[in-house]
C-alpha cells in the first residue's frame, strides 16, 4: 500500500520537533511514496522542503499557494501534477541532472538548481551532518566534504528503508552514526566504518537482514541499544581493543572478541551470560575463563573447538552448565578434560571422534547426554555415569573400542539405541535397578562381553540388544522382564543356557538365532507366540518343551538344529506344527 501524506498529519508534524537541514526546513518521512493533493496547500510556515528518495508522485496543488521557497526533489519521482506549485512565487526546485523532475521543471519554467546527493546541517564550527540521501546509487562512499564543509556525522534515519544500497564506506573523518541511520536497509551487505568513529546510535543497523559481518573500530566509546536487532544473517561482530559500551541484540546473537580474551569468539545470551562461540587461539592446552569482566561464562557453544587436531587438554571452570553439539568433535589429540559440577547438558556428538580421550567421569547433577556424545572415542577406557542422568541417548558410547569399565549409577532409567555398540573391550557390566528400559542394540557387537547383570526392575530387553556378543556366557534375567526383542541374543555363540522368565508371552523372530552353544532353554507356560527362526542354528540344543498354550509358530524356528527333540503336548498347536512343517522335526508327544 502506498504511504500517503495527509494535510492533517503534516499540520501535526509542524507542531513537533522536525529534523532540519537549516532553519524552517521540513524533511518528509523516509517511507513516503505519494504526496497527496493539497497536502501543503496554503502552508504559511513552509520555507524549505526535502522530499525523500522513494517518493514517486506529487499530487494536484500539493504545495499551491504556500510560502515554500526551496524544495529538493528526488530522482525517484515519476509524476508531478502541473499545478503542484501553483501560486508559490519564486520557488526554486533542486533536482538531479537528467531526472524526471529536471525535465518537468524545465518544461514548466521553474527555477532549478542541481542538487547534491545529500541534504545536511552545519554545526557552529562548520562541520556537516548529513540528514537525507537523495541519490540512487547502490554502493555509497560518504563524501569527505560537501560544499566545502567536512562531513563529520551521519544523521538520524539518513538511509532508513533504502533497500537499494548494498555497500557503504565511511571516511576517517566521520565520528558519529546517529539513531536508525541505516535501519531497514535490507540489501546492505557490508559497511566499512571509519577509524575515527566514536559513537553508533540506537537501532543504527536494525533490520539490516543482509548484513553478515561488521568490524567495530577501536575508537568507539559508545554503542547504543538494539543496534543490530533483526540482523538475521549477522554472524560475527569484531570489537577491537579500546571499544566499550553495551550492545543489546534481539533474537540473534553475534560473535565478538573481547580484548582481555583474544583467543575466544564470544556471544551474549539473553541472560547476559557469555557463550564461548569459537576458540581462535593456537595453544595446545586451553583454560576456559570463568568470567570476562562482570559476565560469567556458562556455555561452550556448538563447534567451538571442533576439529582442533593439536588440542590436548582443556580446563572447564565451575559455572559452565552446557557443552554444545560437536563442541570437541574430532579433537583427535585431546587426552585431558574435566567436567565441572555445574555441568547440566552435553550436546549431540560433543566429543565424537576424540580418539585420545582415556576416561570420562561425569559429575553428579548432569541431566542430559545427547546422542553420539562420545561416539568413536577409541581410547576411552573408563566411564562413570551419575544417577542424575535419566536417559542415555542413542550411540552415546558406540565404537569406544578400548572401553573396559562402565559404571551406570542408580537413577538412570533408560539406555538409547546402540548406546554401547561395538565396545569390543567391554567384558562385564552391572546395571542398576532403576534401569527399566532398553532400546535397540544397546550392547550390539560387544564381542568381549562375558557377564551381564540386569537390574531387578528391568521390563524389556530391546531388539538386537546383545546381538554379536560372541563371548557372552552369563546373563542374570530378572523376573520383571515381560519382553525380549527380536535378535536380542542372535550370534551369542558362547551362551549355553537361558531361562525365559514367566510373564514373557512372545519369543520374537531370531531371538536366539545362531546361538551354537545353547544347550538348555526353558520356555515358560506364558509363551503364546514363537517368531520365525527363533532358534535357527542352535546346533547344540537337544531338548525343548513347547507349552500347550502356544497359539502361533512361524517358519524355520528349529532350522539347523540337527540333534533337537521338540517336546509337544498332544493335539496342541505345537503338535500340529511339528507334524505339518516342511522341515523334518524330531518331536516327542507329551500325553
Amino acid at each position: 500500500m502506498k504511504a500517503k501524506l495527509f494535510a492533517v498529519l503534516i499540520a501535526l508534524a509542524l507542531c513537533t520537533s522536525i529534523p532540519a537541514i537549516a532553519e524552517e526546513v521540513l524533511l518528509l518521512p523516509a517511507d513516503l511514496t505519494v504526496i497527496e493533493e493539497e497536502a501543503f496547500a496554503g502552508g504559511e510556515s513552509l520555507a524549505k522542503v526535502v522530499v525523500p528518495n522513494g517518493t514517486t508522485e506529487i499530487g494536484a496543488r500539493a504545495f499551491a499557494d504556500s510560502s515554500i521557497t526551496e524544495i529538493v526533489l528526488p530522482v525517484s519521482l515519476t509524476k508531478i501534477s502541473e499545478d503542484a506549485f501553483e501560486g508559490c512565487g519564486s520557488v526554486t526546485l533542486f533536482v538531479h541532472k537528467n531526472s524526471y523532475a529536471h525535465s518537468w521543471a524545465a518544461e514548466h519554467g521553474y527555477n532549478t538548481e542541481f542538487s547534491d546527493d545529500y541534504a545536511y546541517t552545519l554545526s557552529a564550527d562548520g562541520r556537516a551532518t548529513l540528514t537525507a540521501y537523495l541519490g540512487c546509487d547502490t554502493e555509497i562512499v560518504i563524501p569527505q566534504s560537501i560544499t566545502g564543509h567536512p562531513v563529520a556525522e551521519l544523521g538520524e534515519r539518513l538511509f532508513e528503508a533504502n533497500d537499494a544500497i548494498t555497500h557503504v564506506t565511511l571516511h576517517d573523518g566521520v565520528t558519529a552514526i546517529h539513531d536508525a541511520a541505516f535501519m531497514n536497509c535490507t540489501s546492505l551487505e557490508t559497511i566499512d566504518l571509519s577509524s575515527g568513529l566514536i559513537s553508533i546510535g540506537n537501532k543504527a543497523f536494525k533490520n539490516c537482514s543482509a548484513l553478515k559481518a561488521i568490524t567495530i573500530p577501536d575508537s568507539i566509546t559508545r554503542i547504543g541499544d538494539f543496534v543490530f536487532e533483526g540482523c538475521s544473517n549477522l554472524n560475527t561482530l569484531f570489537a577491537n581493543a579500546g571499544s566499550s559500551g553495551s550492545i543489546q541484540i534481539s533474537k540473534r546473537y553475534l560473535s565478538f572478541i573481547d580484548p582481555s580474551c583474544p583467543d575466544f569468539l564470544l556471544r551474549c545470551s539473553e541472560q547476559s551470560e557469555l557463550i564461548i562461540d569459537k576458540y581462535i587461539g593456537t595453544a595446545d592446552t586451553v583454560q576456559i575463563p570463568a568470567s570476562i569482566g562482570t559476565a560469567k561464562v556458562t556455555t561452550l557453544g556448538s563447534n567451538a573447538f571442533r576439529s582442533l587436531s593439536s588440542l590436548t587438554a582443556v580446563t572447564i571452570p565451575e559455572g559452565v552448565d552446557s557443552i554444545g553439539s560437536y563442541c570437541f568433535d574430532e579433537c583427535s589429540a585431546l587426552n585431558s578434560i574435566n567436567f565441572p559440577s555445574s555441568l547440566v547438558n552435553i550436546g549431540y556428538a560433543a566429543f565424537q571422534g576424540c580418539v585420545s580421550l582415556p576416561e570420562v567421569h561425569l559429575p553428579e547433577g548432569l541431566l542430559f547426554i545427547a546422542e553420539y556424545a562420545f561416539n568413536f572415542c577409541d581410547a576411552l577406557e573408563e566411564v562413570y555415569i551419575p544417577g542424575s542422568v535419566k536417559a542415555i541417548g542413542e550411540h552415546t558410547f558406540s565404537a569406544c573400542r578400548q572401553l573396559t569399565s562402565v559404571t551406570v549409577s542408580e537413577g538412570v532409567q533408560s539406555l538409547g539405541d546402540f548406546a554401547f555398540l561395538d565396545c569390543r573391550a567391554l567384558e562385564q557390566i552391572v546395571l542398576p535397578d532403576s534401569l527399566t528400559s532398553f532400546d535397540a542394540g544397546v550392547f550390539n557387537d560387544c564381542v568381549s562381553l562375558r557377564s551381564v547383570q540386569l537390574g531387578a526392575n528391568t521390563e524389556n530387553i530391546g531388539d538386537l540388544m546383545f546381538k554379536g556378543c560372541t563371548n557372552l556366557t552369563e546373563i542374570a534375567i530378572p523376573a520383571s522382564i515381560t519382553c525380549i526383542g527380536g535378535s536380542a541374543f542372535e550370534g551369542c555363540s558362547s551362551l549355553t543356557a537361558f531361562a525365559i522368565p514367566d510373564g514373557v508371552d512372545t519369543i520374537n523372530p531370531e531371538t536366539f538365532f545362531g546361538c551354537v552353544s545353547l544347550a538348555e532353554i526353558t520356555v515358560p507356560d506364558s509363551i503364546t507366540r514363537i517368531g520365525g527362526s527363533a532358534f535357527e542354528g542352535c546346533s547344540s540344543l537337544t531338548d525343548i518343551t513347547i507349552p500347550a498354550g502356544v497359539e502361533f509358530m512361524d517358519i524355520n524356528i528349529f532350522k539347523d538344529c540337527p540333534d533337537l527333540t521338540v517336546h509337544v503336548y498332544k493335539d496342541s498347536y505345537a503338535h500340529t506344527y511339528c507334524q505339518s512343517n516342511y522341515l523334518t522335526i524330531n518331536y516327542d508327544v507329551i500325553a
